[in-house]
């Protein structure tokens, strides 16, 4: 049996606009999404909001096959009354999942929840609470968001609504539901993305790791291992829609500190109430184990994941600072020599990594680099 291609979630551009035009309209018999068809209006206008935050397409095999939106709720949204009842929050924060739709062909294939997740995962980064609406013609959905912790905080007749279609459902994520189909203490369920969840440490990865490129010129020197940690700064500004800043350090021991704007490091609490960070330094990326196959850095190298800097290093610090908290982890060669800590204090959310590496190869980021990340601006911090 073919294994099913994988799918890639990204920030929309404006020149994927046509194709999900396309995808919308063959969909639209079979979902009944959007009640509406033909729209009274372009449905370019429908796809693009002018109340957008964040916006991402699913790609397979390079091919757009579905679209969603994060939308700020206005103060005079309809709904935004009971949707702030309902989450216990402002209007102010909330976000809503709108314009959720795949194509007909990869229906039940993950591409939808896939979309979902990364929407809600991008609305709590910015401390929002994910909001939604749905058609009662459309129980299907109704009955996933149901399934994923989603629950009812009321019903309204949106002026689009026809006489004779039942009111919408108005839905909120509670703080602390995961909103996947994973239980929500699950570790092993945890959806992955990056780093499989169920492992924290992965020796016998990071013994590879250090042995391949610890050979003279194989890593590409500091200057590689900088521009992997970038990487990831840089998927985080994509995931939310908007450019971030990275500031890179070094300080007179040659330790390098790169820090961020992102929205922290993924961290949730376990089955047993533990606090379990995304385990980004001590096991595999799985978008680049095929290293032939994996992107290239500014360098010219492979992407490797973030493991290979911590492997690398001979001392490695990893703080992330979210809405909910604040952690610090120290590890030597890619193994963490105690358990994850709380720090105190607040301040606003990132990443922050510190590491030293002796190594062949060039140490510092060149002025191309500086410039050579899409969603990143990078500066040198003194």
């Amino acid at each position: 049996m073919t294994a099913p291609a994988p799918v890639t979630v990204r920030p929309r551009r404006d020149d994927d606009l046509p194709r999900l035009v396309e995808v919308l309209a063959a969909q639209q018999p079979t979902s009944r999404y959007p009640l509406r068809w033909p729209l009274p209006f372009p449905p370019e206008h429908f796809v693009r909001r002018a109340t957008e935050r964040s916006t991402w397409v699913a790609e397979v095999d390079g091919t757009v096959v579905g679209h969603v939106s994060l939308t700020q709720v206005l103060p005079d949204d309809p709904f935004a009354e009971q949707w702030s009842r309902g989450a216990d929050r402002p209007v102010a924060e909330l976000l809503c999942v709108s314009v959720l739709f795949v194509a007909h062909d990869v229906v039940g294939s993950g591409v939808g929840g896939r979309l979902l997740d990364v929407a809600v995962s991008a609305a709590r980064g910015e401390g929002a609470a994910p909001v939604l609406n749905v058609v009662q013609r459309h129980s299907r959905a109704a009955a996933v968001y149901r399934h994923r912790g989603w629950v009812e905080v009321g019903t309204g007749r949106p002026d689009w609504l026809g006489n004779e279609e039942p009111d919408v459902l108005l839905m909120v994520l509670p703080d602390g539901v995961a909103g996947d189909d994973a239980p929500a203490n699950d570790r092993s369920a945890w959806l992955t993305t990056t780093h499989r969840w169920s492992n924290d440490v992965d020796g016998e990865h990071l013994a590879q790791v250090r042995e391949r490129l610890s050979r003279p010129g194989v890593a590409g020197g500091r200057r590689h291992l900088i521009l992997e940690v970038l990487a990831y700064a840089d998927d985080e500004a994509a995931r939310l829609g908007r450019v971030g800043t990275a500031v890179v350090t070094t300080h007179p021991d040659g330790t390098v500190t790169i820090s961020d704007d992102g929205r922290g490091t993924d961290t949730r609490r376990d089955g047993q109430g533990r606090v379990v960070r995304k385990p980004v330094m001590a096991t595999p990326d799985v978008r680049f184990q095929d290293e032939a196959a994996a992107p290239l850095l500014p360098d010219g190298l492979p992407r490797r994941g973030m493991s290979s800097v911590a492997a690398l290093s001979s001392v490695l610090v990893h703080e992330n600072r979210r809405a909910d908290g604040s952690w610090s982890q120290t590890y030597r060669h890619g193994l963490p020599d105690r358990e994850l800590a709380p720090v105190a204090g607040g301040g606003r959310p990132g990443t922050s990594v510190s590491f030293r590496a002796d190594l062949d190869g060039p140490v510092d980021l060149t002025p191309e680099d500086l410039h050579a990340f899409r969603w990143l601006r990078v500066e040198l911090g003194t």
